[in-house]
């Protein structure tokens, strides 16, 4: 994988997020934003709106953090689901590993915001309810295959050791308790570091 692969999923997540949201022969488009509200504070906000005009309108919020967290490495996409998938980093800390904690994990909602009741922390004490997987350090991209269902993850590792994930239900992918090609049972290890 080298700097145009990782384009390449860039422009595969924006071209889903197209598919949706756009209205096609207007110059309305609807959107889904996220956004560092409070830096400070490492508050991570998702909204979705209506752009018109180059303006915003129609805000809506759909996800908000309250505890403060690390605001960075994080992205938006629609799966092939129809659902938003939002990924969270967690460089610093135990908090990745913490399913009380929005950190460092791959999120999943509703386009409206709500919980999808099929997701794997759905009515689990101490856990909550939009983590689909958790255990990650700091995912800066996430795609979907074309034509299987497979979620796939890149996150950036300490000093080198990037990570191409693929992502499953429920699977805790170690951060920090192992990294690069680590291994422990239990814990999911890469498909690809580079």
């Amino acid at each position: 994988v080298n700097a145009r692969g990782l384009a390449a999923l860039q422009r595969l997540r924006h071209a889903a997020a197209h598919r949706i949201f756009k209205r096609q022969q207007t110059s309305e488009t609807k959107i889904a934003v996220r956004f560092a509200a409070r830096p400070e504070r490492g508050q991570l906000v998702l909204m979705r709106g209506r752009l018109v005009d180059g303006r915003m309108t129609e805000q809506r919020l759909l996800f908000m953090t309250q505890e403060a967290g690390y605001p960075g490495g994080s992205r938006v996409a629609v799966g092939h689901d129809g659902m938003l998938w939002l990924t969270t980093g967690a460089p610093f800390g135990e908090a990745a590993g913490d399913l009380a904690s929005p950190f460092g994990k791959v999120l999943r909602l509703n386009p409206d915001g709500s919980i999808p009741a099929d997701n794997p922390f759905v009515g689990h004490t101490n856990a909550r309810p939009e983590i689909w997987s958790y255990g990650h350090r700091n995912p800066q991209g996430i795609d979907f295959h074309p034509t299987l269902p497979f979620v796939m993850a890149t996150e950036h590792g300490p000093d080198h050791g990037d990570e191409v994930n693929v992502i499953e239900r429920g699977a805790n992918y170690g951060w920090p308790r192992i990294h690069h090609r680590e291994t422990e049972v239990g814990l999911r290890s890469p498909a690809l570091e580079f």
